[in-house]
């Protein structure tokens, strides 16, 4: 097919007087399958055994990208090519290997501004191709889990945790796993200032140098409640302090 193509979907846009006798088989019905597609078609990929993968034309034409195989305990990176903009709903079906396994959006190009997908949910994500920016465009769920491994404090020089812009989606923070590393009488949890809402922490952890316990607070702000392992609290926060918004329970 003679002519030039879109830069988001690739459809075909024959040039004035060309592809006489064929344009109706060509360019106009394999637009209005690529229309279709984008609309709402599903294409699956897997990426067990990967580590990056560069999504084709073929796939981003499609509405909906679902990842599935087996990831390793490492970040896998899924690059759109840059100047390829749009808006897409991707499903996290993989299974993970490690609490390191993740989907990280990415570009082609250097200097990319990366988004981690949550694994096990839908989400609709809106890329800049021009800026090269993914951005959620919705929550992944209302209420949903923020899952934190212990091994996330595993530097015995900093008691912190800070959470990202991704982990702030959800509203519930479950922090779990089994560490042996030697460190001080609590870890701390810790938001950015300011940060408003209400929040339930879980804390289903075993670490046995940890006497204390896990601490909410605000980057520079006030400490919330201490939490022993293996309870659930609920929390308020107004602008850097934590407040308790029920007894905490534990299990």
């Amino acid at each position: 097919m003679s002519g030039t193509y879109t830069s988001n979907k690739y459809l075909n846009k024959p040039e004035h007087g060309g592809d006489v006798g064929t344009w109706g088989t060509g360019a106009l019905n394999g637009n209005s399958t690529i229309v279709d597609s984008s609309l709402g078609n599903v294409t699956s990929i897997s990426l067990t055994g990967l580590t990056t993968y560069t999504l084709s034309i073929a796939n981003y034409q499609n509405a909906t990208i679902k990842f599935t195989g087996t990831l390793a305990d490492q970040v896998v990176t899924v690059l759109l090519p840059t100047g390829v903009s749009g808006q897409f709903a991707f499903i996290d079906s993989t299974t993970a290997a490690g609490t390191s396994s993740a989907i990280s959006l990415g570009w082609t190009a250097n200097g990319v501004t990366s988004y981690e997908l949550t694994p096990g949910k839908t989400q609709i994500v809106n890329a800049d191709g021009v800026a090269r920016v993914w951005a959620r465009s919705a929550s992944p769920s209302t209420g949903g889990v923020t899952y934190i491994p212990i091994s996330k404090w595993a530097d015995s020089l900093s008691p912190h945790y800070y959470l990202t812009s991704k982990e702030l989606e959800n509203s519930v923070f479950y922090v779990y796993g089994t560490s042996t590393v030697p460190f001080g009488s609590f870890i701390i949890l810790d938001f950015p200032n300011p940060t408003n809402g209400l929040f339930t922490v879980i804390a289903n952890y075993n670490w046995s140098y940890i006497t204390t316990g896990l601490v909410v607070a605000t980057v520079s702000g006030s400490f919330g409640q201490i939490t022993p392992n293996q309870s659930v609290v609920m929390y308020r926060c107004i602008t850097n302090a934590f407040f308790e918004a029920a007894d905490p329970v534990s299990f």
